[in-house]
């Protein structure tokens, strides 16, 4: 399922799915995207209760953000080292109208595919940042 983004609106996704935004006229537009990741949990003898626990992530995330222009690929960010909760890049696309930029949140992760397990902002606005 695809979800459609509005110009110059920061819009919410929580999971996995695929964002999608039409260009209307020729141009260029800035992409930005921030996720957060799992969150570690308390792993080793004693986790959660003292002890000699530790915090770090049960599964690593695999979270994959891909962005592609008519199909093609044209920046890929993807798995984030085990300490990391968040992440975030921006983009500029140089754009023709009627040209489809997509963002597609994908991950080989059970972690990943949890429900509310990968929560992200994206936005598409007209321009330089």
């Amino acid at each position: 399922m695809s979800n459609t983004l509005i110009l110059n609106t920061n819009t919410p996704l929580v999971g996995l799915n695929t964002m999608t935004y039409t260009v209307p006229s020729t141009g260029l537009y800035n992409v930005k995207v921030s996720s957060t990741l799992p969150n570690a949990v308390a792993t080793g003898d004693g986790a959660g209760s003292g002890g000699n626990g530790s915090m770090v992530s049960a599964v690593p995330s695999l979270l994959q953000v891909q962005v592609t222009q008519n199909g093609t690929p044209i920046f890929t960010v993807a798995n984030p080292p085990p300490t990391q909760e968040s992440g975030q890049f921006k983009l500029i696309v140089p754009a023709t109208a009627a040209d489809v930029i997509n963002i597609v949140f994908t991950s080989s992760s059970a972690t990943d595919n949890q429900l509310n397990s990968v929560k992200s902002q994206i936005s598409i606005g007209e321009g330089q940042f």
